[in-house]
């Protein structure tokens, strides 16, 4: 190879010709650092992913105890909507109502709900009077058990669930189709599941309806 360098763009207005091999290397050298120089100043602008270090109470893993759960997240999930009861159609004695409990949980492979929910009907309302026509898990076959006056509902065995996993809460619904409404009151119905296990009473009031004209 020549010992003479072509040319180079630096230290002139013009291209000239470098007159010896260690002239070449020095320039050479010199764009090699102001290149290493331009990466650092990228690297060093671009967003940098901080570990989140949470915390445990004594109770959870011991004192002082904390473990990095990668990335911090720009912003808090969003609360998942508390549960609900609905009835339709919602008129007093109406003979063929559907009630349907909307609720929500942690969603990996299928819902985790544990043992599953527990729907405890205060008196008047029955468990019979909740389970005479058929019960389903978000629109699908559902398994149930009595324990005592708590009917446990839960996705019937041989449903095919999306294997992936989110992060946010996912709503589900369970259906008790052709219940016979009650009068005109309001009536409470107790759920829990293992996803949430503290009780909560929800509300359900079936209206009177003025006849037709």
């Amino acid at each position: 190879m020549p010992a003479e360098a072509w040319y180079t763009l630096c230290g002139s207005s013009r291209p000239r010709l470098l007159t010896s091999r260690a002239e070449a290397t020095s320039v050479s050298g010199y764009r090699a650092g102001i290149t290493a120089v331009a990466l650092l100043l990228a690297l060093a602008s671009a967003p940098l992913a901080v570990a989140q270090t949470i915390t445990r109470p004594a109770d959870q893993g011991g004192a002082g105890a904390s473990q990095v759960s990668g990335p911090a997240q720009a912003g808090a999930l969003p609360q998942p909507a508390p549960p609900t009861l609905t009835v339709s159609p919602s008129a007093a004695v109406a003979m063929s109502a559907t009630w349907t409990l909307h609720l929500s949980a942690p969603y990996c492979g299928g819902f985790r709900i544990g043992q599953g929910v527990a729907v405890q009907p205060r008196p008047p309302l029955t468990l019979e009077m909740l389970t005479a026509r058929g019960v389903r898990f978000d629109q699908l076959a559902a398994e149930t058990e009595v324990v005592g006056d708590v009917l446990w509902v839960r996705p019937a065995p041989g449903q095919i669930w999306s294997m992936i996993c989110l992060q946010q809460e996912q709503p589900f619904t369970i259906d008790f189709t052709g219940v016979a409404n009650p009068p005109a009151g309001t009536y409470t119905v107790t759920v829990w599941s293992g996803a949430h296990p503290d009780p909560i009473s929800l509300a359900v009031t079936p209206v009177e309806v003025a006849p037709s004209p």
